[in-house]
């Protein structure tokens, strides 16, 4: 079994990828050079579904889920954009959520699962199946197979019993834990060493999934419910210790990270920094060469130069189960920001994509929902 023909699984191979050198490692990065592809989807505006906040999407045959975690809804629109239903509904009656926090949907069964004071189970049409009370302290949920994956946000509380991950079949029964920290002795008074695991990053790709955790700076494949591993490890200098509070640290610290198919995209945080530039260091790794880099910004642009259609610049935060990435913007930073310099300067590679970006830009006011990108990736 394996992932993908850039990133196989191998059960024995652990890789380190040292960020120190990454750091020496300046480069100016244009889209193109890791992309081959970008589609715009520009959601639909209207009183029924005004987005404040695209914080998760999800595209399935020519559907696509969008959850604002802001307003705490969830919409159903076609991948044109045009919208079609609300999933489910704000309430505290029966099948009904509160606050969605999070929510992650089986593309096997088309079955949303909605973090909330429970656990909810709708189905795509937004009709409720089930749900199981919260574990204490969860953190991030998906899908694996028949089974629910749940990673933990505090690894030494009650239902999770020191295991960072447990995996339970569709009733919510735990079939499988990994990664114990019991001998790590957690407590109330050391609970600086996980301050931060809500940042931990559970996401599926390909027939794998992958888990990265804050403060351990370690990547683990779950590519079945009776396998984990660590697969990649992250070295560097002054990294925060467990026990030391970021508050007032002069450490550097993984805030973010996402790993695909070819790449793994990170920043790497470092407070001792003198220009932006230097705090927040935005990094990408090759898995087909093993090279780690640093992104140099070109004229102020924070981010990779979009040359495919002279949009605006590319920082990837988040994935499709596909291996794909997604950014969105609002209408508002489209209209104004291309206007600027030195977006002007950008030439283009694919006129079409630019003329098709340009038709949605004349299209749409300041107003309106936001327009989600999508990046295919090389």
């Amino acid at each position: 079994m394996s992932c993908n023909n850039h990133d196989p699984i191998q059960f024995n191979k652990l890789e380190t990828i040292d960020l120190d050198k990454g750091l020496k490692n300046l480069k100016e990065i244009t889209l193109s050079q890791i992309a081959t592809d970008i589609q715009y989807i520009p959601l639909e505006t209207k009183e029924e579904c005004l987005i404040t906040s695209v914080s998760q999407i999800f595209t399935f045959n020519d559907k696509i889920i969008v959850f604002d975690d802001r307003q705490r809804n969830i919409y159903l629109f076609e991948t044109t954009g045009k919208f079609i239903r609300k999933i489910g509904k704000k309430g505290v009656g029966p099948g009904e959520y509160n606050e969605a926090f999070r929510v992650s949907f089986n593309d096997k069964d088309s079955t949303l699962l909605v973090k909330d004071r429970d656990n909810i189970l709708y189905d795509i049409n937004g009709y409720y199946i089930n749900k199981t009370a919260m574990f204490p302290e969860m953190g991030q949920i998906d899908f694996l197979g028949d089974n629910i994956v749940f990673s933990f946000s505090r690894p030494g509380f009650v239902f999770n019993d020191n295991f960072q991950i447990a995996i339970c079949d569709n009733d919510f029964k735990v079939q499988k834990r990994f990664i114990n920290r019991k001998s790590e002795n957690i407590t109330t008074q050391n609970m600086g060493k996980i301050i931060g695991n809500m940042m931990n990053r559970l996401q599926y790709f390909s027939d794998t999934l992958s888990y990265w955790e804050y403060k351990y700076d370690t990547i683990y494949r779950i590519p079945d419910k009776n396998t984990c591993f660590p697969r990649y490890t992250f070295n560097y200098s002054r990294k925060q210790s467990f026990n030391e509070h970021p508050e007032g640290s002069q450490a550097r610290v993984i805030e973010k990270l996402i790993e695909t198919n070819s790449f793994i995209f990170l920043q790497l945080f470092d407070p001792s920094g003198t220009s932006a530039e230097s705090i927040d260091n935005e990094m990408v790794y090759f898995k087909m060469t093993n090279e780690i880099l640093t992104l140099k910004f070109h004229d102020n642009i924070r981010g990779m130069i979009n040359d495919i259609d002279g949009g605006l610049q590319v920082l990837p935060r988040k994935s499709l189960k596909d291996g794909r990435v997604y950014t969105s913007f609002s209408a508002f930073d489209l209209k104004q920001r291309l206007l600027e310099e030195p977006f002007k300067s950008i030439k283009p590679l694919n006129i079409d994509k630019q003329k098709e970006l340009l038709q949605i830009l004349n299209n749409s006011k300041m107003e309106d929902n936001p327009v989600i990108m999508i990046i295919k990736l090389k």
